[in-house]
């Protein structure tokens, strides 16, 4: 797995701002931004993408939101960050600039949420160190 915090000749365009705060209730980890998410700065910003529709469907928010509308969020104890910061696109690509698990780390001890859910078996593949067929859906153990 290559980490790359800091990554030398990353696009930041393609980065969507971490939405954090301390105690919140739920983290949504990401892989990395979409190409649509990336270009309008809104997380699961592509049309076709289910993401709201599935947090209103399951009750984590009491109205369906709209991507534009993510910041909002943090009133309702629920943030936002992806394993990869600087790519955007498709895995294959977007993963290109790295991953930075010690940060996704880092940035979890500091604002100590109560849930951290991954978005994605990818994610929690990269963030675990193995790989996507052991990572069962569901919960997790904790990191090490």
């Amino acid at each position: 797995m290559k980490e790359a915090p800091g990554h030398a000749g990353a696009d930041v365009r393609h980065r969507l701002p971490d939405q954090l705060a301390p105690n919140l209730r739920l983290v949504f980890v990401g892989t990395a931004a979409s190409e649509r998410s990336a270009a309008t700065g809104h997380y699961y910003a592509h049309p076709g993408n289910r993401f709201w529709r599935t947090l209103h469907a399951t009750g984590l928010t009491p109205r369906l939101y709209q991507p534009h509308e993510f910041p909002e969020l943090l009133k309702l104890g629920i943030g936002f960050t992806d394993l990869c910061k600087h790519g955007a696109g498709m895995d294959h690509v977007a993963l290109q600039a790295g991953v930075d698990v010690a940060g996704l780390v880092e940035k979890m001890r500091r604002h100590r949420p109560r849930t951290v859910a991954f978005t994605s078996k990818k994610a929690a593949s990269l963030f675990y160190g193995r790989p996507t067929t052991r990572i069962a859906l569901g919960r997790q153990p904790p990191a090490a």
